[in-house]
C-alpha cells in the first residue's frame, strides 16, 4: 500500500498571532534603531516618525511626564492628574520600562503590542461571524501587514486604542444580530459594549461620537426587527 504524503499542517490563528507579535516587536526595534543611529531624518532619536505621525513626539513627552507623577507621587496623584486615555495607558508602560529602556517607543511597546494583537483578533472574530474562514484569514493578514498601519503600531498615538474599541463595539453588535444570547452573556456583552463606547468617547470627540451613535442606533433597530 502506497501511503499518501501528508500535507503541511495549516497554522492556527493563535500561531499566526504569535508570529504577528514577534514581527511587530522586530519592527518597533528596527524603527527605534534607525532613529537612534540617525539614519533617517524623519525618525527622531526616540523612534518617533515625525514625518508620518507628528503627534507622536508630544504624546510621548506628555506620557513621560505623567509616568514621573506615577513613580514619584503615587497612583492617587496619577489618577487625579487630568490626561487623555491614551496618555494614561502609555504612562503606565513608561513607568515600568523607561528606567531600563528610556522614554522612547520601546517603552510603550506593551500598549501598542496589546492593541495590535487585539485588532487582529477582533478582525478575525468579526470576519468569522460573516464570512468563510479563507476570506477571514485573508482579511486579517491584510490588516496585519498593511504598511502604514504597521508603522502606526510603533508610535505613541491614540489611533490604536480607538480602533481597538471601535472593532470591539462592532463585534459585540454583530453578536447581538447573529446569535441568540441568554441573560448573562447578553448582560456581559452589554457592559463590554458600553465600556468600548466609553473608550471611544475618551479618544475621539465631535463628529466621531455622532458616527458611533448612528452605528449603535442602527444596530438597535436591526435587533428590534430581528426580535419581532
Amino acid at each position: 500500500m502506497i501511503s499518501r504524503p501528508q500535507l503541511p499542517r495549516r497554522p492556527s490563528p493563535s500561531q499566526l498571532l504569535i508570529l504577528a507579535a514577534v514581527f511587530q516587536l522586530i519592527l518597533t526595534a528596527s524603527v527605534y534603531t534607525i532613529g537612534r543611529l540617525g539614519l533617517l531624518q524623519s525618525i527622531d532619536r526616540n523612534g518617533c516618525i515625525t514625518a508620518l505621525t507628528p503627534d507622536s513626539p508630544p504624546y510621548l513627552s506628555e506620557a513621560a511626564s505623567l509616568s514621573d507623577v506615577l513613580t514619584q507621587m503615587g497612583p492617587l496623584a496619577w489618577l487625579k492628574t487630568p490626561a487623555n486615555l491614551h496618555i494614561k495607558l502609555y504612562s503606565v508602560s513608561l513607568a515600568l520600562l523607561s528606567r531600563l529602556l528610556g522614554a522612547n517607543i520601546l517603552s510603550v511597546l506593551p500598549v501598542n503590542l496589546v492593541c495590535y494583537i487585539s485588532i487582529l483578533w477582533l478582525t478575525f472574530k468579526l470576519g468569522a461571524e460573516v464570512f468563510e474562514r479563507r476570506t477571514t484569514l485573508a482579511a486579517t493578514v491584510a490588516v496585519a501587514l498593511w504598511p502604514s498601519f504597521l508603522l502606526l503600531t510603533t508610535q505613541v498615538l491614540k489611533d490604536l486604542i480607538f480602533i481597538t474599541a471601535l472593532l470591539a463595539l462592532v463585534l459585540i453588535m454583530t453578536w447581538w444580530l447573529t446569535r441568540t444570547l441568554s441573560l448573562l452573556p447578553g448582560l456581559a456583552t452589554g457592559i463590554a459594549g458600553g465600556a468600548a463606547a466609553y473608550a471611544i468617547s475618551l479618544t475621539r470627540s465631535g463628529f466621531w461620537l455622532v458616527v458611533i451613535l448612528a452605528i449603535v442606533l442602527t444596530a438597535a433597530c436591526l435587533l428590534f426587527i430581528r426580535q419581532t
